[in-house]
């Protein structure tokens, strides 16, 4: 067995930025770590929620530059379609990173951060995500 057999699989990550350019520049730096595969990208908050039910991810890593109840409302929103799905949240409103994090986002990264930051805060959402998602199905199968 090979030391690449032994990896966990890549974190699925759907990138949802409201900018092409930062997008795309999100999806070239994930892209160049093999511990992350970004299966979707869109520019649409509104079809992130779509594309997160079709694809499935680990990682929804998501910009919110609007008014605090509308993150509040998009978080809430994806938590209920896709509750497995962990939420990263890029934004350099504390405030809205505040709300979201209140409505279920799972972790709030300032825009400005630099790439290990956004990458570790992938990683730590997704480990914790499928820990507890793992454990709900240990206690489903043995009727806990």
């Amino acid at each position: 067995m090979s030391p690449a057999d032994d990896r966990p699989p890549p974190i699925a990550v759907v990138i949802a930025y409201h900018q092409y350019s930062s997008c795309k520049a999100l999806k070239a730096l994930l892209s160049t770590h093999p511990d992350f595969d970004v299966v979707a990208d869109t520019p649409s908050r509104q079809d992130a929620v779509a594309v997160c039910q079709t694809f499935r991810p680990d990682v929804l890593l998501m910009d919110l530059h609007v008014p605090p109840v509308n993150a509040v409302r998009a978080t809430r929103r994806f938590r209920k379609v896709c509750p497995e799905v962990g939420i990263v949240i890029m934004t350099v409103h504390e405030e809205i990173a505040l709300a979201a994090h209140s409505a279920g986002a799972d972790a709030c990264v300032d825009i400005g951060a630099g790439p290990e930051k956004i990458m570790a805060a992938i990683r730590e959402v997704a480990a914790s995500r499928a820990a507890r998602f793992h454990s709900r199905e240990q206690h489903s199968m043995t009727g806990e």
